[in-house]
């Protein structure tokens, strides 16, 4: 039905697995793992497949800005979050304070993970606007440099969807040209005018 109404893309809600049966995703914590209430990793392998076969791509929201309250223990192994920045969900992810190579490092597999494994055709991230991030080579420039490399090594255009109230055009721009070089930025302005 959504490829005779002319639809090209699919994009699922967060998958990362969360406290209880259903939600809308935004609040996961194990963030590699496919919500078992939702079929798990082979429904996803499965539903990806079949889009595929009927020529859908499948884009998948990720949440990188913050983790559930329910089952975080992301503490007891590292600095995974810091004061030094706030969001609204409280301490930032910890990008760019001490111990922030293991975050971007467990960031990047996660998102690598969810385009090689499952075959995904992109992801929209999650407010990158709270991702805080003052390091030379920023978080989302890197992310969009190891996707690139993944769509060459895979053989298959990978989409990056940034989802910010910046409404930043650095946010599009190629890197080579000092922009993060995603492919895409999510226009929250229309989305909520659209609401109202």
């Amino acid at each position: 039905h959504l490829v005779e109404l002319g639809v090209s893309h699919v994009e699922l809600l967060p998958l990362a697995a969360f406290d209880g049966p259903r939600g809308w995703g935004y609040d996961g914590v194990a963030i590699d793992a496919v919500h078992e209430a939702y079929g798990g990793p082979d429904a996803l392998a499965r539903f990806v497949d079949a889009a595929h076969a009927r020529g859908l791509a499948v884009l998948l929201d990720v949440v990188h800005n913050h983790l559930g309250p329910s089952g975080n223990r992301t503490g007891e192994f590292g600095p995974f979050t810091t004061e030094a920045h706030h969001t609204p969900w409280g301490g930032a992810v910890n990008l760019d304070q001490p111990g922030s190579d293991g975050v971007r490092a467990l960031l990047l597999r996660s998102a690598l993970q969810w385009l090689h494994d499952f075959h995904l055709d992109g992801l929209r991230l999650d407010a990158v606007h709270e991702l805080v991030d003052g390091r030379a080579l920023t978080f989302l420039e890197a992310l969009g440099a190891a996707v690139d490399a993944l769509a060459a090594e895979v053989g298959r255009p990978l989409t990056l969807i940034a989802e910010s109230d910046r409404n930043d055009p650095r946010t599009v721009t190629p890197r080579e040209r000092g922009g993060l070089g995603l492919t895409a930025q999510w226009d929250d302005d229309v989305h909520n005018a659209l609401h109202w």
